[in-house]
């Protein structure tokens, strides 16, 4: 597997480390407002029916009202 190759002398897999850290730390802004669900913008999942997206990502809308 190309995976277990990767190792810390490679600079991208270092970047992914540290930004997975400060993720797992809530070191990083949370541009979804706390979303729970998301969908493609092109589908309309019944779940979403009546709510309102508290952001459009590119071509993803954010929900932080679902229960």
């Amino acid at each position: 597997m190309k995976l277990l190759a990767v190792t810390a002398s490679d600079r991208r897999f270092v970047l992914a480390q540290q930004l997975a850290q400060a993720a797992l730390a809530g070191e990083l802004a949370d541009y979804t407002f706390g979303a729970t669900h998301y969908h493609a913008v092109d589908v309309a999942p019944s779940w979403a029916a009546g709510h309102t997206p508290c952001v459009v990502i590119g071509r993803h809308a954010f929900y932080n009202d679902i229960a």
